[in-house]
């Protein structure tokens, strides 16, 4: 089973089975789909070019943020998608979201360890 696929279709440009499980906040899944290889920083094809932390940020799942950001998810101090919008700014209001982000980010440098684990 290839866990990176891309669905193509009329509103889909090239997500992969991790963007729509982070969408939904299914941690379960992206748990096992990043156990078995899974790409956290798919992009889609296209002119936006999301990660699966676009796709959780845009839903406002908070759990899969930081599931994502725990488990490895590239997250650069701008964090541009192509168009040059930050996940956040698909989420008005959500400003703790960006500082938990980076918190986030900088616990797991100074820890060095992945975890692949929903229960966090």
């Amino acid at each position: 089973m290839d866990v990176n696929v891309a669905a193509w279709g009329p509103k889909s440009h090239a997500v992969t089975p991790l963007h729509l499980a982070a969408k939904g906040g299914h941690l379960k899944v992206m748990d096992k789909l990043l156990e078995h290889g899974a790409d956290i920083d798919a992009r889609t094809k296209g002119a936006c070019g999301w990660t699966p932390l676009h796709n959780a940020a845009k839903e406002r799942n908070r759990k899969a943020m930081k599931f994502l950001i725990e488990n490895g998810a590239f997250l650069p101090d701008d964090i541009n998608d192509t168009r040059f919008n930050p996940p956040l700014h698909y989420c008005p209001g959500l400003e703790w979201a960006y500082e938990e982000m980076r918190r986030l980010q900088h616990d797991n440098s100074s820890s060095g360890e992945a975890s692949y684990s929903s229960e966090s």
